[in-house]
């Protein structure tokens, strides 16, 4: 099996970053390109925001950006 690392999306997103909303905007693009199955692991930055939003194991290991733990 070859993994494949992609930007599911790149969209503005209106109103409050919480993580409940980010969430629901995250599965809706995951839905849109059925690929609900495949998603193994994500990678974002540390902000609790995105964090809670793509913690939970919907979404596969949660894994933090290095870059941006550097910076």
């Amino acid at each position: 099996m070859k993994h494949l690392s992609t930007v599911i999306s790149f969209r503005r997103f209106h109103g409050r970053h919480l993580a409940y909303r980010l969430n629901l905007f995250i599965i809706k693009e995951i839905e849109k390109l059925n690929i609900q199955t495949k998603i193994v692991a994500v990678t974002t930055d540390s902000g609790s925001d995105i964090k809670g939003a793509t913690s939970s194991n919907q979404l596969g290991t949660w894994y933090s950006c290095d870059t941006h733990n550097i910076n």
